[in-house]
This record gives C-alpha cells, sequence and structure tokens, in this order.
C-alpha cells in the first residue's frame, strides 16, 4: 500500500499471538521483525506493532478512510492460504476487505515478477541468520517487485547500505538496527511467523548437527551398528 497509515494499520490489525495458538498449535513463535531469532542483530525488544484492532480502525480513520472503503487483494499459494485467510479475518475486523488469490506454487512463483495494480501483499516463507537478509528482502522484494522502494520512507536504502558496507561485526549490527527500525516503523515488511522446526532420529543416526537455517549438511551424518 502506498499509504504509510494504511500499512502501519495492517500489522496493528494482525492478531499473531492468536495465529500461531490456534492455526499452528503453538509450533511457531509470532514474529515482529525481519529478522529471526537466529540473527545476531535480532532484539525481542525491536517490534514493529502489538495486536491493536482499535488501534488500527483510528490510523485508518485519521487517514480519511471509512470502513469498508479499502479493498485489495493478497496472492498466496495454496500451502499458506490458512494462514492468509486468518489476516483476511483479522483485517475484516478494522473494515478492510481483502480478496485472497491462492495458487499452486509454479504458477504463483511466475506471478511475483508482474503483480496486477489491485495486489498490495504477496506472501513467502524463508530467511537468513545474517542481517543482510534485510538487504535481500528489500531489494527482492520492495524494489524489484512494484517499485516499492518509491513508497516506503527513503531513509530506508541509505540505512541499509550504511549496514552493508560496514566490516566491523558491532559497528555492523548496530547499524543493521537501525535500518530494522526504519522498516519496522515504515511497515515496510508484514512479518507473521516463525515456525519451530522438531526433528526425529534413530538413535542409530549419528553426525547430524540442528542447524540454525534451513540448509543442512548431510555430509557429516552416519549410522552406527
Amino acid at each position: 500500500a502506498k499509504d504509510k497509515a494504511v500499512r502501519q494499520a495492517f500489522v496493528k490489525a494482525i492478531d499473531r499471538e492468536g495465529l500461531v495458538k490456534s492455526l499452528f498449535r503453538g509450533l511457531a513463535f509470532p514474529s515482529y521483525s525481519i529478522f529471526n531469532w537466529g540473527s545476531t542483530a535480532f532484539d525481542p525488544a525491536q517490534k514493529d506493532a502489538t495486536y491493536d484492532p482499535e488501534g488500527a480502525r483510528r490510523l485508518l480513520a485519521n487517514a480519511g478512510y471509512k470502513p469498508g472503503e479499502i479493498e485489495f487483494s493478497i496472492i498466496t499459494y495454496t500451502l499458506q492460504q490458512p494462514v492468509i485467510e486468518w489476516i483476511q479475518r483479522d483485517l475484516a475486523k478494522v473494515g478492510v476487505k481483502i480478496n485472497i488469490v491462492s495458487l499452486e506454487w509454479l504458477t504463483y512463483a511466475s506471478k511475483l515478477n508482474t503483480p496486477t495494480p489491485e495486489t498490495a501483499l504477496f506472501t513467502m516463507e524463508w530467511g537468513f541468520i545474517t542481517p543482510y537478509w534485510l538487504k535481500l528482502a528489500y531489494d527482492t522484494y520492495i524494489v524489484s517487485r512494484g517499485g516499492g522502494e518509491k513508497v516506503v520512507d527513503p531513509q530506508l536504502a541509505p540505512a541499509i547500505a550504511r549496514a552493508a558496507a560496514q566490516t566491523a561485526e558491532a559497528r555492523a549490527i548496530d547499524e543493521w538496527k537501525k535500518a530494522n527500525l526504519i522498516a519496522q516503523r515504515d511497515a515496510a515488511f508484514v512479518p507473521l511467523l516463525s515456525p519451530t522446526v522438531n526433528f526425529i532420529a534413530h538413535k542409530r543416526v549419528k553426525g547430524f548437527n540442528v542447524p540454525l537455517q534451513n540448509f543442512y549438511d548431510l555430509s557429516t551424518v552416519w549410522l552406527d551398528k
């Protein structure tokens, strides 16, 4: 959405705690930042917004929008449809109508490069533990799909560039946190949740290390007798 107030209201309107408890039965935790728990730049105190539907309604009203006046589409893939239906219900409570376009993965992936004008958001599930993930997400989604750099806070791009240019880790982490704060205040992203991953292995399986992200090194795995 071009209007910052609409983006901020969107974030406030989503009950991420309820989403995790209901749909994921506690096998996930709500995300309030694009940095995940494994990132060196993750700060639990940095939250974009807490669940506040009344605050979302006030933001929209102060921006001049009447209930039912805002309507847009979210494209997603079939695996994520239940999550988007949850969001659809939450947004309806603050007077925003969402149309869901759910596609199988290959069709969905092809449409990401050419979003239609009525498409306000699309879903994606991935990430990295490196803070550089913020730059990847900004370049890959905000800039390359729809020219979002013209819509978000103009200070976000230079802040990300400063963070990416740092060579000392402590300074880099500080700069990444500053850039992330701009993204959060501007509601540039809508973080939802991080699923927990459980592994089951026979006691004979040796050498398997649980990775911090979804890249597995199976070259060290072996079976004991």
